[in-house]
């Protein structure tokens, strides 16, 4: 794999929301053609790099599906539609499991790429908690347990989940979505 990672130009694919830039290793030999045109396929590109065991062009395009168009709400003719916020946890957190793979020095970038998905409204903290795509990040990452404490629900709403949550008196006298 390092010898694959040595052979690939590297490019600066710009601020990635919370992110910021971060420069990527790009795929061998692509050209404009072969890119993704919309979100979805770049997510779903990504992931069966990712898959491949190739995770530093799964990144590469994982971040590149936040500047094409997404399948989302189109809001002014003259733009792209924009991502759905499935395509946004979707990116954030399968970046996540690619700064995962890539190693202990990409610890704090997987860390915002996760922290932004739980922002974006991932909640799927039992998947979270074994997915072996994330395991190096969650067993090895300081502020994992941390970050984790700051978005996963504890107590009643763990026990019950959000749905009973929104469906108790006290979700339905405060509107709760």
């Amino acid at each position: 794999m390092s010898t694959v990672l040595a052979s690939m130009r590297v490019r600066s694919l710009g601020p990635l929301g919370p992110l910021g830039p971060r420069c990527v290793a790009a795929l061998p030999g692509s050209s404009e053609s072969s890119d993704p045109e919309t979100t979805s396929e770049a997510i779903e590109r990504g992931m069966a790099l990712f898959a491949a065991g190739e995770p530093a062009p799964a990144l590469a395009l994982f971040q590149k599906a936040f500047e094409l168009p997404g399948s989302g709400t189109l809001r002014d003719r003259k733009k792209p539609r924009e991502m759905s916020i499935g395509e946004v946890q979707s990116a954030y957190y399968n970046m996540a499991c690619c700064f995962s793979a890539l190693g202990n020095e990409y610890d704090k970038e997987g860390l915002q790429a996760l922290q932004a998905s739980f922002k974006a409204g991932f909640d799927d903290f039992d998947t979270l908690r074994i997915d072996p795509d994330i395991k190096r990040l969650r067993d090895e990452a300081a502020d994992f347990e941390s970050l984790m404490k700051l978005y996963e629900p504890q107590g009643f709403a763990k026990a019950f989940g959000k749905q009973a949550i929104k469906n108790s008196a006290l979700g339905r006298t405060f509107g709760w979505k």
